[in-house]
Parts: structure tokens; sequence; C-alpha cells
């Protein structure tokens, strides 16, 4: 619009959203052979409508879907809904991402297209959420114009310790720092997930993020349904660093990285609804809360976007058009029956159904019994079948007298029975199953899954193929999880502790802290060893670029880095010269070279007095940690003490000398360097 002095305002860019239509697992398997999950029926509606409808809703005005299988499918439902293809007020399109191989190439895709300018919103196409975006967007965009290091904004759902959908999976805490009183937000000093395999129900946080706000709210009482905010300097950082290959990554990165200084900042939702169908057990609670109208207006009677009407009864039953309800049945609460469906059978024995939700145009004989079950479209389940907690697939047929048992998933086109027992938690597809479900169609497809056997126990006119969940790798990747013990909330530090362990006997198996000094150990042998070998300079910049990106991969705190490069260096001294003719003298040497070398390392990330202590004790762990690397400690505190960068101090030397657990040994052999630094200190008095 002109202004007066002949000027015009300069039109503001347009929020748009990307939206990922695959979520590069297997989670649903095997309802997602042939479809992705986001195209899945929830209630009546697909998946995928419920994070369009919270989108549209929040102003955007283009969506765009990445899709990385099934584009055709995703295309063909946007173009025949009316409510997307026609809607005035925002464009949906697609984008096909098929030679992406995780979220980041996804980004770095989007970034290379130049598809986005300015700020977008970032989820994944299961979102469910009843949220309004807008105001969130307008204050993260306040928040970027007043510093352009503030790139993203996250929400977070408070929920109750014990919510079902905070699984183990998703068991995470958060560090706050202070609040923005002017928009409620607050900046997110770290987000710490839960290592693989931990079952301990403390968090590690580092310990720098008290050193960055006045105070501090540790929180692990959230659900992190994923809705990103974001500038546009998110995609160039995806862009930058190519070992980024998921959100989470981009969290921790930038949480640890120094040289950017970006920051992330959160706002706490109280009462409005957003969570991930990330899993089926996702699947299942988030269906319920449809039902039972936590997500209104997202429910059932409401949001109809393929244009069916549905009507509301007593005790939460839902009843779509054109539905039977024959004599011979009871609905009870909680239940959803879709349209041209039948229930029982005239004269018949009763066929009950509760807490479940049926699909169109399924048929359901007399004397069945349905609780707690999800039954696709177009399905037949004759006279006599008993399901409790099953999910059945299109096109399916279910035989006489078939039982299921509990945590039951069957694929599309599936036949079962007559007169079989199936147990609890089988996962039955009507093809053999390849690789992953949201892969299905990628160059890995034609690696078949372990642990199948077909038409087995499935009954003698069965069409399928069993997946055995005893086998490794299967039984967590797949399917409906049994109960488990709820995620308890973060232990009060004031409480009774455990006795001490060393830093070993604290970490597991397949700690990252280790996996991050293998990798150390690898850059420091060629980085710095080799180069001074043959008597080249060692790269200062493309050192630190390199442990910066470990770091980052591995979510290593300073402390953590400094002790890692500091092992490293005095493994990969001693496999350099394991020969026997290394004298503990030439080793001493070395090891005071290639630490001296790694200074532009270290000073990144020792910069208080409380580092220069953490960095003498990663030496003297470090030294201790090989036989031959000890003769080297009292060299490289020499050397480090003596150089300009002051990484080493004096008070940090004497707090390691009297301290009760140093190791006798390198102590008694430090004794010179410690004399000498006392002789000095009373020089220096006198």
């Amino acid at each position: 619009m002109p202004k007066k002095g002949g000027a015009f305002e300069k039109e503001e860019e347009p929020v748009r959203a990307i939206v990922f239509a695959d979520t590069f697992d297997s989670a649903f398997f095997p309802l997602t052979q042939t479809v992705p999950r986001c195209l899945l029926p929830l209630c009546g509606v697909k998946i995928l409508d419920y994070t369009l409808q919270m989108l549209v809703e929040s102003g955007m005005k283009e969506i765009l879907v990445l899709c990385r299988a099934h584009e055709d499918k995703i295309n063909k439902h946007i173009s025949n809904s009316p409510c997307w293809e026609s809607n005035v007020r925002c464009k949906v399109t697609t984008k096909s991402v098929a030679h992406c191989r995780t979220v980041g190439d996804c980004i770095r895709d989007v970034q290379e297209s130049a598809l986005i300018n300015g700020d977008f919103v970032l989820v994944y196409g299961d979102v469910v959420s009843n949220l309004n975006l807008s105001s969130f967007i307008e204050k993260h965009k306040a928040r970027y114009i007043e510093d352009k290091a503030n790139i993203m904004t996250m929400l977070f759902k408070v929920t109750e310790p014990d919510h079902p959908l905070r699984s183990a999976e998703n068991d995470f805490a958060v560090a706050l720092g202070d609040t923005d009183r002017m928009d409620d937000s607050f900046r997110l000093l770290s987000y710490v997930k839960k290592r693989e395999g931990e079952s301990s129900k403390s968090f590690d946080f580092p310990k720098e993020i008290f050193a960055e706000s006045t105070t501090v709210q540790l929180r692990n009482n959230f659900l992190d349904a994923q809705i990103y905010i974001c500038s546009q300097e998110v995609l160039i950082l995806f862009a930058d660093e190519f070992d980024i290959e998921d959100m989470f990554g981009s969290i921790r990165f930038i949480h640890t990285d120094e040289i950017r200084c970006e920051r992330i900042y959160c706002h706490i939702i109280e009462d409005e609804y957003a969570a991930r169908v990330s899993d089926i057990n996702a699947y299942d609670i988030i269906s319920k809360d449809i039902i039972c109208r936590w997500t209104h207006p997202l429910v059932p009677d409401v949001f109809r976007p393929h244009g069916s009407t549905c009507g509301l009864k007593r005790y939460n039953i839902y009843l779509e058009d054109n539905v039977v309800l024959t004599r011979g049945c009871a609905i009870e609460g909680n239940t959803m029956i879709s349209s041209g469906t039948t229930i029982g059978h005239d004269g018949g024995a009763i066929t009950s159904i509760s807490d479940s939700v049926v699909g169109p145009n399924c048929v359901i004989g007399p004397g069945c019994s349905l609780r707690n079950c999800y039954i696709f479209g177009n399905v037949k389940i004759a006279a006599g079948c008993t399901l409790q907690y099953c999910i059945i697939g299109e096109n399916c047929r279910v035989k006489k007298n078939v039982t299921l048992g509990e945590r039951t998933v069957v694929g599309p086109d599936v036949t079962l029975g007559p007169s079989v027992s199936i147990p609890a938690g089988t996962l039955i597809s009507s093809e053999p199953p390849k690789f992953d479900d949201d892969f299905s169609g990628s160059e890995d497809s034609d690696e078949n899954v372990e642990g199948v056997v077909a038409d087995a126990d499935l009954g003698s006119k069965s069409v399928g193929y069993m997946l055995d969940l005893t086998s490794e790798d299967d039984g967590t990747k797949y399917g409906w999880r049994a109960e488990e013990e709820p995620v308890q909330e973060l232990e009060d530090s004031g409480s009774e502790s455990e006795p001490e362990t060393s830093d070993d006997e604290q970490r597991p198996a397949s700690d990252p802290f280790e996996k991050f000094a293998e990798e150390v150990v690898e850059v420091i042998e060629a980085r710095v060893v080799v180069s001074l070998d043959l008597g080249k300079p060692v790269l200062s910049d493309e050192l630190c670029l390199e442990i910066r990106g470990s770091r980052a991969a591995y979510n290593m705190s300073m402390s953590e880095v400094v002790q890692g490069i500091s092992v490293s260096i005095c493994k990969a001294v001693c496999q350099a010269d394991d020969s026997a003719e290394a004298t503990a003298k030439q080793i001493s040497a070395k090891l005071k070279r290639v630490f001296l070398s790694c200074i532009p390392v270290f000073s990144q990330y020792v910069k208080t007095a409380n580092d220069r202590n953490d960095f003498v004790w990663a030496i003297h762990d470090a030294c201790f940690s090989q036989e031959k690397s000890k003769a080297g400690f009292t060299s490289v505190l020499h050397a480090l003490f003596n150089d300009d960068d002051e990484l080493i101090s004096q008070e940090a030397v004497e707090e390691w000398a009297a301290a009760s657990d140093a190791d006798p040994g390198l102590r008694k052999q430090a004794q010179p360097f410690l004399d000498w630094l006392a002789e000095s200190d009373d020089e220096s008095d006198d």
C-alpha cells in the first residue's frame, strides 16, 4: 500500500509450513505396508487432515508436504478432498524427497530448492492439535527482530508424570531459563533424552546451563508434539551441518555450538491439546481423547473434512449416515461407527461393541465381541469372533469363531480363520514384510524382515504372514507395546544420595562418551599425530570443526569434550608409538607436542576456574588410562601451565595435588613441579 510520501510499505512475507509425510520409522507396521502413516484413518479422518487443519486455522498461507514414499497417494488424497483442494485460505502442495534418508536430508532439499523464505512452521504429518499457532508465531517474530540469534520456538504441553503418552521412548527433560514476562516464553537451555538402554530415573544436564540464566527450571512433565516455529536460519543450519539428521540433532547442536551462539525459546501449553500419533500406543490413546472430546473442535461430529455427517449420542457414541444397527447388537460408550456399516443380525446372538472405532462399509456378524478395537474400512468379521485391543487393516476377512489376543495388529488384505485363536502381540501382513513401513518403495525394500512365518496358525482358510515378535530385533521396533511402568518425575536432588561411583561405573556399555572418544581418537591421529610426524603444521580450524561436529552428534558437555580429547590424545600417541623401542621419554615428549597442538581446541572449552580444575583432572585420568602415557603427565602439565593461553592454573594444580583420590604415583612424579610452583609463589611474595 503506498504511503503519502510515495514510498511503499514492504509486504510481510507470509508464514509457510513444512509437513513431513514420512516418519522414517516402522512403528505402524504392518498397517503402513501400502500407505503412509499420515493416511491412516483416525476416528474416521485421515491423520494428515488433523495436521493440515491446525496449520490452516493458524493462518498458514502455503503448506508444503514432503513425501518420501507414496507421493501419488498423498497427492490423490489432497486433490480429492474439497477441504484442501479448493481452500481459499491456504495452498497445499506436495514435494517428492524420495532420495532423502533422514529428516535432515529433507530440510536440506528444501533449502537447496529455495522454496521457503522467511519464517516457517515445521511439523510431522501425524500431529493432532487444536492449537492456534498465530500468537506464538507473532511472538517468535518479535524475538527474532530483537535478536537474530533467536531462531527457533518450541511448544511443550504440560501433562501428568504418569500420562500414557509419556512412554519410555518419549521420556525427556528440559532446562528452562529466565522467563520473558512480555510474551510468557522461556529460554530453552537444554533438552535431554534418555540414552538408549538407560533405566535410570535421573537426567544428566550440562553444568554450563547454570551460568547462562539467573534461574533454571528442570522439568520433565511435558509432552513434545514436535511443533517448531523457525526462522530462515534453521534451514541454513541444516545446510551447513550435514551431520544433523533430525530436529533433536539440531536442538542439540544449537545448545552445544559456541560459534553461532543461537538460541531456542519455548512456550508452555496448559489447556490446548497437542500430541503426535507416533506409534500404535499413541494411536490408541489419541483416538480415545478424540472420542472423549479432549481435542474439540477436532471431534467426529464437528470436524468432517470429507463432507459426511456424524451424529453424537449419549455416552460418546458417534454414528455416521447409513449405519445399520440390528436388534441383535449392543453399542456401548466411547464408540464410533462409520457410514455403510452393518452391526449384528436380526434374530442372531447379540454383538457387543465398546470403546472401539469401526470404519466404513464393514460387516460385523452376530455373536461378536469387540472391546478397544480399531477396525478400518471394508472389513468383514463373521459370527462368534472375539477381539480385544486389536487393529484390523482395510479389506480384511475374519472367518467364524476367531479370537484375537490383545495387541494384535493385522495389516490390510489379510484373511484369518476359521476357528483359530491368535496369540497376543501378533503382527500379521498379507505379504512378506519388507524392511521398514514408511520406507516401502525404497531401494532397501528388497530386504525381508526376519522371523516371518507364512500361514502359520492363522486358520485353514487364512491368507497372511505372521511376524514373530520374539525375534531379537523386532520386539522393540513394531507393534503395540505391552503395559509399562509409568515414567517417573525427576528425582529430588535433595533426597538421600547413593554411594558415589566412578564415571566408568556410571556409564552404560553403549555410552555415547565412548563413541565420542573413539571418533576423536581417529581425528587426533589423522589431524595431529600424522601431521607432527611428517613435520607439517596442524590445521587447527579443521580440527576444531571436526571435534565440534562430534560433540554435537553425541551431546557432550564441555567438560566431557575436554576429557574425551585428553583420553584420545593419550590413546592415539600410545597407538602410534606401540613399538617396544619407544621409550617413556619419547612418548612423554610426543604427548607434550600433541597437547600443545590441541590448545586451540581446548581453549574453546576451558574458560573458567572450574574448567581449569576439570582440565587438570582430565589430563590426570587420561595419562592414567594408558600405562605408557603415565610418564608424560608432569611434562604436559608444565607445558600447558607455561603456555600463554593459561589453560592450567597454579590453583588448579595445587587443588588436584591435595585431593585424596589423586593417583599417588602421578602425585609423586609431579612433586618437583609442585615444589617449583611453591618456590615461585614464595619469591613473588618476597
